[in-house]
């Protein structure tokens, strides 16, 4: 099995906002970042898995834009359990530093297949 959760990430997020991986290739606001910690396992019956947890920061200099384009990010993630992903979401934070806005969310993502 390939580790897909960061594509699976991008496919439900990218249409939001623009969406990149550990660093944004932009300084144009809103954009979301991702970064996530992969663990591979086998369970007692054989069955490969891989887990993730996956923090996902939206940044902008309008909070309400911030807090629009997480919540549309959090309701395209909220939906997605299915056979292949199991998506949870953990917790979220909020912070701005120099007029940026930042709303952290931190997601459990488990694939199966």
């Amino acid at each position: 099995m390939t580790e897909s959760i960061g594509a699976k990430l991008t496919d439900l997020c990218e249409f939001i906002l623009p969406f990149y991986l550990s660093e944004a290739e932009t300084e144009t606001y809103p954009y979301a970042v991702y970064e996530q910690t992969t663990q591979e396992f086998r369970t007692k019956d054989g069955v490969y898995k891989i887990t993730a947890e996956s923090t996902i920061r939206v940044y902008s200099t309008d909070f309400n834009e911030a807090q629009q384009k997480a919540n549309a990010v959090r309701a395209a993630l909220d939906g997605c359990n299915d056979a292949r992903y199991i998506i949870q979401f953990l917790r979220q934070s909020k912070d701005c530093l120099e007029d940026v806005w930042c709303i952290e969310m931190v997601y459990y993502v488990k694939q199966t297949q």
